[in-house]
């Protein structure tokens, strides 16, 4: 899979659990207004009500693809690190010891987000969506989907 074909298939994902170009606000979630998965809050200079999909697209390719070095990873491990950056953030990526493999960092999602609730109990709202999002990138890549 070209590094252009892992992309794109990772953008389907994405967008599929990011709302598809809804403009939205979700009560406790610190992105503020979100379209296309681009949130006001961590994006202040963009237009967010007006984001297309191209525009989204060019910022997820600068700001996370690029910027995380995902094109320079294998399959999957550039998929997975990807979604990582994008939800629930890079932050977690700085956590993950060298010589992982794209296992170590599903298992890696997933403590983070119960780390997060065990700081912030009333985060537990967010993850039955954050563990089948992570649960979905696994299968889907387990079946050759993504």
């Amino acid at each position: 899979m070209t590094d252009q074909e892992a992309f794109s298939k990772i953008m389907e994902f994405t967008f599929e659990w990011e709302g598809r170009g809804k403009l939205h606000k979700v009560s406790g979630d610190a992105g503020g207004w979100t379209k296309w998965g681009i949130a006001s809050a961590y994006h202040p200079n963009v237009d967010v009500p007006n984001l297309t999909k191209e525009r989204a697209m060019e910022i997820y390719y600068d700001d996370y693809w690029l910027r995380y070095k995902c094109h320079e990873k294998p399959y999957p491990s550039n998929v997975v690190c990807f979604e990582m950056a994008v939800n629930p953030g890079p932050r977690v990526l700085y956590l993950v010891p060298p010589g992982y493999d794209w296992k170590d960092l599903v298992i890696y999602r997933l403590d983070y987000y119960m780390d997060r609730i065990a700081e912030n109990p009333e985060k537990v709202k967010f993850a039955q969506g954050w563990d089948n999002r992570t649960m979905d990138l696994y299968l889907k890549i387990l079946r050759d989907e993504l």
